[in-house]
Protein backbone atom coordinates (compact mmCIF):
# COMPACT_ATOMS: atom_id res chain seq x y z
CA UNK A 1 0.00 0.00 0.00
CA UNK A 2 1.35 3.40 -0.59
CA UNK A 3 -0.12 6.46 0.90
CA UNK A 4 0.51 9.78 -0.82
CA UNK A 5 2.44 12.50 1.63
CA UNK A 6 -0.31 15.08 1.13
CA UNK A 7 -3.41 13.21 1.04
CA UNK A 8 -6.46 14.52 2.67
CA UNK A 9 -6.12 11.34 5.24
CA UNK A 10 -4.00 11.67 8.09
CA UNK A 11 -5.02 7.90 9.46
CA UNK A 12 -2.56 6.18 7.83
CA UNK A 13 0.22 8.23 7.93
CA UNK A 14 0.47 7.74 11.82
CA UNK A 15 4.04 5.83 13.69
CA UNK A 16 3.44 2.47 12.70
CA UNK A 17 5.19 1.08 15.72
CA UNK A 18 7.14 -2.72 15.27
CA UNK A 19 10.06 -3.96 16.57
CA UNK A 20 14.02 -3.53 14.71
CA UNK A 21 14.91 -6.88 13.35
CA UNK A 22 18.34 -6.60 14.51
CA UNK A 23 18.23 -5.78 18.08
CA UNK A 24 14.18 -6.36 19.25
CA UNK A 25 14.08 -2.54 20.36
CA UNK A 26 10.56 -0.99 19.52
CA UNK A 27 10.94 1.42 16.56
CA UNK A 28 7.92 3.50 14.67
CA UNK A 29 7.60 3.93 10.87
CA UNK A 30 6.94 7.37 8.97
CA UNK A 31 6.60 8.13 5.53
CA UNK A 32 9.07 10.79 4.54
CA UNK A 33 7.34 12.79 1.32
CA UNK A 34 7.88 10.47 -1.64
CA UNK A 35 10.95 8.93 -0.40
CA UNK A 36 10.91 5.35 1.43
CA UNK A 37 9.60 4.91 5.10
CA UNK A 38 12.15 5.74 7.84
CA UNK A 39 12.41 3.98 11.08
CA UNK A 40 12.63 6.26 13.79
CA UNK A 41 13.14 6.36 17.68
CA UNK A 42 10.06 5.91 19.36
CA UNK A 43 10.37 8.84 21.84
CA UNK A 44 11.11 12.55 21.16
CA UNK A 45 14.41 13.56 22.69
CA UNK A 46 15.95 17.73 23.12
CA UNK A 47 17.02 18.87 20.00
CA UNK A 48 20.38 20.40 21.90
CA UNK A 49 20.98 17.16 22.88
CA UNK A 50 21.25 15.52 19.18
CA UNK A 51 23.54 16.50 16.76
CA UNK A 52 21.88 18.76 13.75
CA UNK A 53 22.50 16.29 10.83
CA UNK A 54 20.92 13.49 13.20
CA UNK A 55 17.78 15.68 14.00
CA UNK A 56 14.18 14.26 12.49
CA UNK A 57 10.71 15.93 13.12
CA UNK A 58 7.01 14.34 12.05
CA UNK A 59 4.39 16.91 10.90
CA UNK A 60 0.86 15.58 10.26
CA UNK A 61 2.38 11.96 10.30
CA UNK A 62 5.06 12.53 7.82
CA UNK A 63 8.65 12.60 9.10
CA UNK A 64 11.33 15.32 7.79
CA UNK A 65 14.80 15.35 8.25
CA UNK A 66 16.37 18.35 10.07
CA UNK A 67 14.43 20.25 13.29
CA UNK A 68 11.66 22.30 12.60
CA UNK A 69 12.45 24.92 15.30
CA UNK A 70 11.28 23.19 18.31
CA UNK A 71 13.05 22.38 21.44
CA UNK A 72 12.44 18.85 20.50
CA UNK A 73 13.36 16.26 17.56
CA UNK A 74 13.26 12.72 16.65
CA UNK A 75 16.61 10.46 15.40
CA UNK A 76 16.25 7.71 13.29
CA UNK A 77 16.72 4.70 15.06
CA UNK A 78 20.24 3.51 12.93
CA UNK A 79 21.74 5.78 15.32
CA UNK A 80 20.88 4.38 18.19
CA UNK A 81 20.85 0.82 17.22
CA UNK A 82 23.12 -1.49 19.40
CA UNK A 83 22.97 -4.08 16.66
CA UNK A 84 25.01 -1.84 14.48
CA UNK A 85 28.68 -1.12 14.64
CA UNK A 86 29.71 2.43 16.21
CA UNK A 87 31.67 4.40 13.88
Amino acid sequence: MHVSPDGVSRLLRCGQGDRCRECGNRIEWYHRGAERPVRLHPHELPAARVPTVCRWHVSSGVAYPGGDGSSWCRLPHAVVCPARDTP
